[in-house]
């Protein structure tokens, strides 16, 4: 349950910190990749400092070499940490993170049954860890949100100065003339692009 406390603590002080000045931090889809990538630093905290034998001994008899499965995974979850926080690389980080929870569910249903303890204390039930994974599935579908925003809000802009958005080098008639506002046939839209065209691309390449 720690990880979902450090989860929430760091969500809500990003939409703090939004609210305060830093215009990005008040979307939830932005703040909450945030929140994910500081609980995944803090639970691979775990794979190398001293709760590392509790971590070791949660590894199913089946998986080979548990030491260097538990030093991977902490490996796998501070490079997805990245990514998250990186808007290019988000939703491959967060695809391979739904992969990664859902792989290391076995992991946690061994611990519930051989009574593992981490530090001291038993793992936490399967019902609610289960609950929790996906929770964290749920949360990590958010990071594409954004994406499709900037993609429509380009569209939106593109439209508006008379530019196709799916052709980006070939203008309209109302852009070339500098009349945006008017409308003029397709027809006069077709000539006008053909015949500008290699002047149009030659000033945005310039």
């Amino acid at each position: 349950m720690v990880p979902l406390i450090v989860l929430a603590v760091v969500v809500l002080l990003a939409q703090l910190i939004g609210q305060l000045g830093a215009v990005n931090l008040r979307d939830w889809a932005v703040s909450t990749p945030f929140g994910l990538a500081m609980m995944l630093c803090f639970t691979a905290a775990a794979k190398f400092n001293s709760m590392r034998p509790d971590m070791i001994a949660m590894v199913p008899p089946f998986v080979p070499n548990p030491e260097f499965m538990v030093r991977f995974t902490g490996i796998c979850e501070i490079l997805s940490a990245v990514g998250l926080l990186a808007p290019r690389t988000r939703r491959i980080a967060a695809v391979s993170l739904i992969v990664f929870l859902l792989a290391v569910l076995p992991a946690n249903i061994h611990a519930t049954q051989a009574g593992v303890t981490l530090r001291g204390a038993p793992a936490t039930p399967m019902v609610p860890r289960a609950a929790l994974q996906v929770l964290f599935i749920g949360l990590l579908g958010w990071p594409g949100v954004p994406s499709r925003r900037a993609n429509k809000d380009a569209v939106h802009t593109t439209t508006q100065v008379g530019m196709s958005p799916n052709i980006g080098l070939q203008p309209t008639a109302a852009s070339v003339c500098g009349t945006t506002g008017a409308r003029w046939p397709p027809l006069v839209n077709r000539h006008v692009k053909r015949a500008s065209a290699p002047l149009w691309i030659f000033r945005r390449l310039k």
